[in-house]
């Protein structure tokens, strides 16, 4: 519905003689995007580029997410250059990068950008903690993992399920087991109050679903 609306108000532009600006251009881009019409992006993206249009940090934005969804992961690092050559934030750019080098398991390229944001003074996240230790944890780097764990402590950002679960195996692959076992207590409690929540709600399916997990794990 929405990149009906994007492309009748880009296609109406066009016949008025009004050239689209910026602002046109990454709403009729966000609407290819999230339907996965990525050659229909593209085409807008040419353009845009040919029109003489500027990027703006939300079109690169939503170019790296293109580039991530489509698995183009060597895209992304030129993107990031050019976004820095023309002086524009990529706090945001580095943290997509980062997060989609993690999922594909390209270690070194997290590390490296991670070691960059560090240098730039860029705060850390959630999300960025989480990224590191599923790294470290698939690496078995035991070491690293713990680090980063109490590196998220300071900082006060509690774990989420999949990071309790990557620090506990990492401690039980390293015969650990006093220390597996307390984050196995942890991932519990976090499941539980998952699903005493869905039963407030009176989403008993979801909670049943809930258990069935945990006791997967």
């Amino acid at each position: 519905k929405n990149m009906a609306k994007a492309k009748s108000v880009f296609a109406s532009l066009k016949r008025c003689g009004v050239a689209p600006n910026a602002i046109v251009f990454d709403a009729l881009l966000n609407a290819y995007m999230h339907s996965g019409q990525y050659h229909q992006f593209q085409a807008v993206l040419r353009e845009m580029w040919t029109s003489g249009i500027p990027p703006t940090q939300e079109t690169f934005i939503m170019v790296l997410q293109a580039c991530i969804r489509t698995q183009s992961l060597f895209i992304p690092q030129r993107i990031l250059e050019v976004m820095r050559t023309n002086g524009i934030a990529i706090d945001r750019a580095e943290r997509l990068v980062l997060f989609a080098h993690a999922m594909r398991g390209t270690y070194d390229v997290v590390e490296r950008l991670w070691e960059q944001m560090q240098i730039r003074g860029v705060g850390p996240d959630a999300g960025i903690f989480v990224s590191l230790i599923g790294v470290h944890a698939k690496a078995r780097r035991l070491e690293k993992v713990s680090e980063v764990h109490t590196k998220m402590v300071k900082f006060g950002i509690r774990p989420d399920l999949e990071s309790l679960v990557a620090l506990r195996d990492s401690y039980r692959n390293a015969g650990r087991f006093a220390c597996a076992d307390d984050f196995s207590i942890q991932i519990e409690l976090t499941f539980a109050a998952i699903a005493i929540a869905l039963c407030k709600d009176q989403r008993f399916l979801e909670a049943e679903a809930v258990i069935r997990s945990m006791e997967q794990l």
